[in-house]
Order: C-alpha cells, then structure tokens, then sequence
C-alpha cells in the first residue's frame, strides 16, 4: 500500500478494479496523514474502472458536443425494444430475461472483440438471433447518437488521438487480476499521449495460514463467526475479512448466523438505530427492502387487485400512514375481508369494507380517509398516457397519499432505502429519450425493472468486519482474512460460458470464465493475492453438505488441516442460553369460571368442542382463537352448504306441509325450487360477487336444483307432516350456560 500512497501524494490517479478497493484505500491514505501529523491535505483521487471512464469521458467532451451516454435502465429498455420488435421473439419468451442476457454478450463482444460474422453462426439460433439484435442496437445508437457504456475505451481511443496527455496526472492502476483487450487498448492511447500509466500489484508477502474443516455448512459459518467474536474481544481494533464465493446465495443465512453470534440483540428489536458490527459487500436488490415493497404493492394496488396475503401484509405494514396506531384495528380488517372468501381484492373494495368497519366499529379511520382520498387521485390517472419523467411525479404522489413511508421515526438502513428509491423513481426520466410515452401499467412496469436492478447496500460507518465476494476482495488488507467453502466442487469454480457468444471464439480469445484452465489460474492469483494481503489466512469447508460428502479443494492439498468442532462460547448466545435453561412443568387443568348469566358464542359447537376437546373448546369459545381464513378458487364446501341450506330454508318457508309437496307437479315444483335456488344465488352474490359469474351462476343453478329435487322426492315418501317453524332462534339452557341455537325446521 505504501506504492500507492506514494502515487496519490505525486497527484496520481488511482483506478481500482471495484468500488470497495477505491474506499479502502482513500480511508487508508486519509489515516496515514494523521499518523504523519498532517491537520490538512488534498484529497486522495481515487476511482473505480467505470468511474474513471466516465469522467474522462465528461471531460473529454467538455468543450464540444458528445453522445449521450446511455444509462443501465436505457440500455435495457433499448434492448428490450429491439428483442420484442423481432422475429427471433415471441410470446412465449421473456423479452427482460433475454435483454440482460444480450447486455452482457454485447459488453463481452465489445471488450474482447469477438466477431459476429455469419462463419461463425453455424446452426445455433441463440447466436444468430443476438448477431440481429446487436446490429439492430448498434445502428440505432449511431442513428441517435447514444454512446453505450461497454464503447466508452473504444470512443475515449479515438478522442486521445488528436490530443496530448503529457501535462495531465500519472494514472496507477492497482490490483486489476486481468485487463479486456479494449482497456489494454485504450491504456496503450494513453501512454502513446503522453499519460503516465502504471500498473500496481499488492507487494507480495507469505501470510500465516490453515485449514480448517467443520461437519456442515451451517457449522462453517458459526465457526467463522465464532472466531471473529474472539477476535474483537481481544483487538477490537482489528480488521477482519470473510471472503464467501457463493455469496449470493448464501447472504440472508450468512447475516442470520453473523448476526446471531456478533450481535444477538438485534433478534429483539426488528428496528435497531445502530448498524451491524460487520458489512457485506454484496447488495441485494432495492426491490426486497420492506419500505420499497410496500411503495411497489400500493401502486399496484391503483390498477390490479392483489391476492388477499398481500392486502394483508399491505394493511398491516410500518410504512402506511397510522400503520403503528391503527394496527390492532386493521388486524381485524384483515380478518374480515378473509372470511369473504376471496382471492384477490381491488382497491375499491378494501375500501367498502374499511368504510364499514369504521361506521359499524370506529376502527381504521385513518386509513378510510386516506384511501378514499388516494381512490379518487388513481382514477384520474389510471388511463393516462405520458412521458416517463411524468411518471416519476405520480409514482412519487401516489404513496405519498398513504402515507408512505409512514408514521413511525425510520432507522438508518430504511431512511437511505427510502432516500435511494426515490432516486429510482426520479431516474424514469432518463426512459423519456428511449421510450416515449407509456400507459400506467407500463410505466409502473418499469418502475419495478429499476428498483429490481438496482442493488443497494446500507452504508456503514464501521467496517472492521467485512463479508465480500472473492471479486470484492481483491486488493484489501486485513490483519485475519477467513475464505469459506473452499471444497473441491466449489474451488476453482465451474465455466460459465454465454450462450450468444460463439464457444469457440470465447475460449481462443481467453475470456474470463469460460474455460477450467482460465479458472484454475484465477484461482491461484486470488490465492496468491489473499496471501499478500493479509497477516493470518484461514481457508475453511464443510465436510458434508445435504448428502454429499465434500473434501477440500485441492489448491489447499499442502495445508494442515485443523478439525474444528464448533464451540458453543460467549459469541453463540442462542445456544448458551438454551444450555443453560432449566425446565419447570406446571399442571394448569382449571380456566377461570364463567361469569353468571355468560352467553357463549358458537351455538351448539360449544358442546361438540367440549365433548371432543375441552382445551380446544376453551381455546376457541373463550379466547376467540381461530386461525385465519384463506382466500379460494370458487366455493368451497362449507359455501356451498350454507348455500344449499339457504335454498331449503327459502323452499319450506313456502312449502310449509307434505301434502302441499304431494300436490305439486313436476313443473310447479322446479317452479318452486327454481325460486328458491335464485333467491337463495342472488344473497350468495352480495358476499362472492367475484366468484358467481353468470357462467358460474349457471352451474351452480343446476347443481341445487338437481339436489333439492332429489331431497323432496324423498320428502314425499316420509310419513305426513307440517312446518311449525323454520329457521327459527332460540335461547336455551345447558347446565347453567347460555347457549344461541337456530332450528332448521321442526
């Protein structure tokens, strides 16, 4: 590091290979003015590779006009245009799939120079359909003047020819595992113009080693975490690394075990002000975090209805205006719009059934006012068509008139989350150029593509302890560096070749990752440049995974390996504090007596729970606990019944004796059932207007009148009768409990 703060005091540029390198070392540089008694000095320059082109790109055309310089979601979106408009396309493909695909294999193609000619296309569809695509994408660029970002080194060459670079800061390029053929290109234009350009590795060193082996993966990483926790205690000052090559994959367990051993408290407060003790490098998309879900689900909400889960978890978010005070009563709307039976509610009938509840109940008010007032804004901008910048305005309002992002003080993470999606919506207006104007649904689609590609990661103040990917860790120094799941199937990695791209070409070029042997050699320059880096270096793997037994990699064969059993100590609270529990048994048989004159709800389901179970009965009756209905398809069985019982009920409140059902022909009768059966459909309506549709209806009809037909044709064989009453109420009285029945028919 020492190099590279040499260079950055001569006023050197310093291009790193990622974002994360280029912090590091600013904070390191900025740390060894104050240990050398500076109070002041000029900032250290130091950029990420795509950073670096962008500026001098800036700078380059300052004086002169220049292309645009498209944006990731413009690039998408041109992609997706010219993949839809195609014949290589059709409906059943997913056009957003296949243009990130073809983004990547244009950036490759661009900075390998692989060629697209038609001896290269052979028989795959797959190269022959980008081969179209990428032409198509590069007339239309030239056509509009749109610069795409894998161009920049080729247009940043053709402007340093005509220009001179000798009065201009030297360039250092540190830690950088493998140029493209462009960059070396574009660096080679530089020097040829004077620039100063330099490449830098790590000074090699030989740092302190082992292996280490745990039963699982999940001991893996308790182990790791355990052995940070030790760490801290003794150096709280201490710089630790864990490389995960999997980290995608891994980062929700990682952080649940991290967070579990280094800091056991944030289980009980789901909102901590104060950030982890450790980062990870890696960010998730924007689109996961709960604030920016909840802002997505109510402007879905303005144009489709939602399933009936997700109404609920949108009734019973932080983020809604009265989240916090209503919550008890919107608890409850949850519970009333699941026992409709739906599957999926609309906007306007959420709000019918909250504008009752507050009539009848008093309850969610708030959220009645709000949406009532949000309901007339959607429909005025349901059918619109505008500009994407237009867009950003509602999509901004929208949420806002719910509330969003609620009531309550937001922590750090959910304020930058909060702060970072409305940069997203601000950022549709750079679609305006690409896309012209676009309907609602369109617009909001867009919306969700962005928040979905933009990956974030909270900022931390403290990052001692940081989870990166093995990309990511290129170039840091660490005082203990720990790299995981270091097995012979994951180490070195498998190829990953791109399928738009000719397989041949990518190997004879060399591209990174598209062969063993490149793999096998990255393998051992990140090897290498980890034992550079740090002072003790930790590889570790589990032993067994699933059903497969694993053995370590064997670029780790000359290591001692330590079996490691994992301890459970300080760190691993969870586990202590289960160890150290002891049982009390406590016999409770007895529930407090009922009140006199108590009238229990239920009927006569009070006596059947009882006589089957008198904890369940208790349960239920008492304590009023019923699990939550769920929406369905159709009716279901308990439906259909009341229905059918509604239609004999309608049926013998006309027919009321036997005689008057002898007397009846065939024809009167299906008269009478027929009355009954549509009376009966059209209460049934008022509750499942979703459901009974008038092909349902149809069904339905036969279906009870083939029933009830069948039960009065054995009601005339039955000795004689007359109704005395139909469904009547009654209060009766069961050992000193009040109980409310309704008689069928006597």
């Amino acid at each position: 590091m020492k190099e590279i703060h040499h260079s950055l005091a001569r006023r050197d540029t310093v291009v790193t290979p990622n974002r994360r390198l280029a912090r590091h070392i600013t904070q390191s540089f900025d740390l060894a003015q104050v240990k050398a008694g500076k109070k002041a000095w000029l900032a250290a320059d130091v950029l990420p590779w795509s950073a670096w082109l962008e500026r001098t790109y800036d700078s380059a055309n300052r004086w002169e006009s220049r292309g645009m310089l498209l944006a990731p979601i413009q690039e998408l979106a041109l992609w997706r245009q010219i993949i839809r408009a195609s014949s290589h396309c059709n409906d059943s493909l997913d056009a957003g799939s296949l243009a990130r695909l073809a983004r990547d294999a244009w950036a490759t193609h661009v900075a390998w120079g692989v060629t697209l000619d038609d001896s290269h296309i052979g028989c795959s569809h797959d190269i022959a359909a980008f081969r179209d695509w990428a032409r198509e994408f590069d007339s239309h660029c030239r056509r509009h003047g749109w610069v795409s970002r894998a161009l920049l080194p080729k247009v940043l060459m053709k402007k340093l020819r005509s220009r001179t670079l000798a009065d201009a800061p030297g360039l250092t390029l540190y830690a950088f595992d493998l140029l493209t053929a462009q960059e070396l290109t574009l660096l080679e234009g530089c020097r040829a113009s004077g620039l100063r350009v330099e490449e830098v590795q790590p000074v090699s060193g030989r740092a302190r080693y082992e292996r280490c082996v745990y039963r699982s993966r999940e001991e893996e990483m308790y182990g790791v975490a355990g052995r940070i926790w030790t760490i801290m205690q003794d150096n709280p000052a201490a710089r630790i690394g864990v490389v995960v090559p999997d980290l995608a994959t891994e980062r929700s367990r990682l952080m649940r075990i991290f967070d579990d051993v280094l800091e056991p408290g944030r289980v009980l407060d789901p909102n901590p002000s104060s950030p982890r003790p450790y980062t990870v490098s890696l960010g998730v998309s924007l689109s996961t975090f709960a604030a920016v879900h909840a802002a997505l689900q109510m402007l879905r909400f303005a144009s489709d209805e939602l399933m009936l889960p997700q109404v609920g978890a949108l009734l019973l978010s932080p983020f809604l205006a009265g989240g916090e005070s209503e919550r008890g009563g919107r608890a409850l709307l949850d519970v009333a719009l699941r026992r409709s039976g739906r599957i999926s509610v609309s906007a306007e009938h959420l709000h019918a059934v909250a504008l009752e509840s507050s009539r009848r109940n008093g309850i969610c008010r708030l959220l009645t006012t709000s949406l009532g007032s949000w309901l007339a804004a959607v429909k005025s901008v349901r059918n619109l068509r505008q500009l994407p910048s237009q867009w950003s305005d509602t999509f901004v309002t929208l949420p806002s008139m719910l509330g969003w992002p609620g009531e309550r003080s937001l922590n750090s993470e959910e304020f930058q989350v909060v702060q970072k999606f409305r940069e997203v919506i601000q950022s549709l207006s750079l679609l305006d150029p690409v896309l012209g104007v676009l309907g609602y649904k369109e617009a909001l689609s867009w919306l969700i593509t962005a928040a979905g590609e933009t990956l974030f990661q909270a900022e931390s103040p403290d990052e001692r302890v940081q989870v990166l990917g093995v990309l990511e860790s290129a170039g840091i120094e660490f005082g203990h560096l720990f790299v995981t799941h270091m097995h012979d199937e994951a180490w070195p990695s498998a190829p990953c070749l791109n399928a738009f791209l000719p397989i041949a070409i990518q190997r004879a070029l060399n591209i990174p990752h598209t062969s063993a042997q490149w793999e096998l050699g990255f393998a051992e320059r990140a090897m290498n440049l980890w034992s550079a880096t740090s002072t003790r270096l930790t590889y570790s793997y589990a032993s067994h995974e699933a059903d497969m037994v694993r053995r370590p990699s064997r670029l780790l064969a000359d290591m001692n390996e330590i079996s490691t059993a994992l301890q459970i100590g300080m760190g691993h609270y969870a586990q202590s504090i289960h160890a150290a529990a002891r049982w009390e048994i406590i016999e409770d048989l007895s529930a407090p007596c009922l009140p006199k004159g108590y009238e229990a709800s239920g009927g006569a389901r009070v006596l059947a729970n009882q006589a089957a179970c008198p904890f369940r009965a208790f349960a239920v009756h008492r304590l009023g606990a019923l699990p939550l209905e769920e929406g369905r398809a159709g009716l279901d069985a308990r439906e259909r019944g009341s229905l059918l019982h509604k239609v004999l009920a309608l049926f013998f409140t006309t027919i009321t004796s036997q005689e008057a059902l002898i007397r009846l022909d065939e024809s009167a009768l299906r008269l009478e059932i027929g009355q009954a059966v549509d009376t009966a459909l059209e209460f049934a309506k008022r509750d499942r207007a979703d459901i009974l549709s008038p092909a349902f209806v149809s069904i339905e009809r036969s279906r009870l009148m083939r029933l009830v037909e069948r039960f009065a044709e054995l009601e005339k064989r039955r000795a004689s009768y007359r109704v005395l009453a139909c469904e009547e109420a009654r209060q009766i009285d069961v050992g000193g409990l009040k109980l409310r029945a309704r008689v069928d028919r006597i």
